[in-house]
C-alpha cells in the first residue's frame, strides 16, 4: 500500500455465512485518506464492498476468493 500521512478505516461484516470448513462474507469498508500536503486533493473518501469466499485452514479462517 502507498504510504500516506493519515489513513482511517471502517469495517463493517455486514454478512457473515458458515458451511462447515467453508463460508462467504460480505463487508462495507470506508476509507479515508489524509492526503499529502502538496497533493492536489485535499482527502480521500473511497466506500467500497467485498465480497470474499473463505475456507478454515487449522483454526484460521483464509480468504481464497475476492470479488471488490
Amino acid at each position: 500500500m502507498p504510504s500516506a500521512p493519515g489513513l482511517g478505516v471502517a469495517l463493517d461484516p455486514g454478512l457473515v455465512e458458515v458451511d462447515g470448513d467453508r463460508g462467504f462474507v460480505e463487508s462495507w469498508v470506508l476509507g479515508y485518506h489524509m492526503e499529502a500536503e502538496n497533493s492536489p486533493i485535499d482527502h480521500l473518501v473511497l466506500a467500497l464492498r467485498y465480497q470474499d469466499e473463505v475456507v478454515r485452514v487449522g483454526e484460521d479462517w483464509k480468504v481464497i476468493h475476492r470479488k471488490t
